[in-house]
């Protein structure tokens, strides 16, 4: 449990019977981390402590602050399951990311695009905090609202989070069970970020995105529902735009951009 945080807290309130096992940046946990950092502006490094004492030093392979609390968890998991300090520090560094959390398809004349699941402000913000650090010319946030009663309802947090981003572009929402009700579009965030722009369809996001992207830019789709599609099509129209290489990085089937 993540000491931590509040919501977590209340959510153990009145448990009993159970082991609870705690981690977090604080004193007095089952695990703790120490000394945190990010290395090259973007992954935690840090010192894990086990019931005060030294653990292991932990530098992870995937991106964002808020994975030095989630790979705690990881690590507390992976010991009472019985991996050792060093299995444990390895696998940590050695993990890429899971897909759609922050997953990258690849660069494509010098633009490199990634796929997020942020779907709530609290997410975006952290995940456009990331990006943010990790020596990109611009980052653009490629959002797709999911949902009409968590847009409607979370409208101020978007546009907060979402103008961390140096370009926005928002698509259509998508209600997936819901009906729009609520009167709420994907404008009523766009009207209030400068520079933003809403083009209701991943295609016309694709040929807006290709035309006006740079070389040192990261292109980051984010959201609930399918756009992770409309990633792939930017991957695939920037791709279109240089020559096939045949390695990492090129057009070539690894990148899986078609």
């Amino acid at each position: 449990m993540n000491a931590d945080d509040e919501n977590s807290l209340k959510a153990v309130e009145g448990i009993t019977g159970k082991t609870v096992i705690t981690f977090g940046r604080n004193e007095g946990l089952d695990w703790t981390a120490k000394n945190c950092c990010l290395a090259d502006g973007a992954y935690g490094q840090y010192d894990l402590y086990h019931e005060d004492r030294f653990f292991a030093c932990i530098r992870l392979g995937v991106p964002g602050d808020h994975n030095i609390d989630n790979s705690m968890a990881a690590a507390a998991a992976a010991y009472w399951c019985g991996a050792s300090a060093e299995q444990i520090a390895e696998g940590l560094q050695t993990f890429r990311g899971a897909g759609r959390r922050f997953e990258f398809l690849g660069t494509f004349s010098g633009v490199t695009t990634a796929d997020d699941y942020a779907h709530h402000p609290t997410e975006i913000a952290a995940t456009l905090s990331a990006a943010k650090n990790m020596g990109y010319q611009r980052v653009w946030a490629i959002f797709q609202p999911f949902t009409f009663s968590r847009t409607a309802r979370h409208l101020d947090g978007f546009v907060e989070s979402l103008s961390a981003a140096d370009q926005v572009v928002l698509s259509d929402i998508m209600g997936s069970r819901e009906e729009n009700t609520y009167g709420v579009s994907s404008l009523q965030i766009t009207d209030r970020i400068p520079g933003a722009v809403y083009l209701p369809t991943f295609s016309e996001i694709a040929e807006h995105v290709a035309a006006r992207a740079e070389a040192g830019d990261l292109v980051l789709t984010m959201g609930g529902g399918d756009i992770y599609k409309c990633a792939r099509i930017i991957a695939k129209k920037l791709c279109e735009g240089q020559p096939e290489t045949g390695k990492t990085g090129g057009c070539g089937e690894k990148i899986h951009a078609c």
